[in-house]
Formats: C-alpha cells, structure tokens, sequence
C-alpha cells in the first residue's frame, strides 16, 4: 500500500475560485514503481497523482517517512522518469530538468570553498553569464532571500537555515 503524502496551499495572489487563475505545474496520473532483482516490484512509491499548481500558490507536501515526498519533487524537477503518468509545466509536457523549477535537496548542496556570492554564482557561470552579470543577478537573489551583508561569507560560517538560503538562490 502507498502511503499518503498531504499537500497543504498556501494561496498567494488570486482566489481560489478565481477563473483566472494560470496552472504553471500539473502532474497527471503521475506514479512510480521501483523495482528490484528480475524486474520485481520493489517499492510502490507514488500512485496516480493528480496536482494543479497555480502561479502564486505556495505548496507545502507533509507526511511520514518513505511516503514519496521525495520522489514527488524529483519526478516534477524531472530528476527521475516516471512508471506512468506525466509532468506539464507551463502547459507543456516534460520529462528532464529544467531551469524553470527545483526544489532545495535536505542535505546542504554549497561548495565550503566557495563565499554566499560565490556559490549562488556557480550556476550562472556554467550557463556562461558573464562574470559581472552573474554577479548582479546573485546580488538580486541574495537580497531577495534575507542574506544581504553576507555575500563574502563562507558555509561554515553561517547557520544552517541561512545555508538553505543559499541553496535557495543557487
């Protein structure tokens, strides 16, 4: 048996009821399988999962332990494929990552070597923004998460919570 994951809304913007309202992610009958040894089935992790997200919505996913909350956000983020079903994003289907989504991982992600700046910078330099635009638009993230006048910090010497932020801007 799956067990259950709950989604929680927060709505930002629009009402509820509003027709208006724009659909940015929408999983249709999305489910996942693991299998083991001779294409046994190993674990059952999501079933025929139907999500709406609107744009302005903030979603939160709550539950135990091994229900597949994980697993939800790497199908959504394209991470890991599907057993059936399928992701839309924007309306359009897809099926590996993208720069339109992405969910912090639990695990801290930031290069100890790298500064804030530094390390909220490093995706910006592999798409090959120059250093001086990187630099201007990790600026604009950092403010944007509450870390303003921590930019030439390093991981270390910031909490934990003020870690995610960076990942969040990353």
């Amino acid at each position: 048996m799956v067990p259950p994951i709950t989604i929680l809304f927060t709505l930002g913007g629009r009402l509820m009821d509003d027709p208006c309202r724009v659909t940015k992610l929408e999983a249709r009958g999305l489910s996942k399988v693991f299998f083991g040894e001779e294409g046994k089935v190993k674990a059952e992790a999501l079933r025929e999962i139907d999500l709406k997200i609107h744009l302005g919505e903030f979603v939160g996913l709550v539950g135990a332990s091994g229900c597949g909350k994980t697993t939800l956000l790497r199908l959504i983020d394209g991470l890991t494929p599907p057993t059936s079903g399928n992701v839309l994003v924007d309306g359009q289907h897809t099926d590996c990552p993208g720069l339109d989504r992405g969910f912090v991982f639990q695990g801290g992600a930031l290069l100890p070597w790298r500064s804030v700046l530094g390390n909220v910078t490093l995706g910006l330099e592999a798409r090959g923004t120059k250093r001086h635009e990187a630099k201007k638009i990790a600026e604009e993230y950092i403010t944007l998460v509450g870390l303003e006048g921590f930019e030439d910090h390093y991981p270390h010497e910031i909490s934990g919570g003020m870690q995610q932020l960076v990942n969040l801007a990353w």
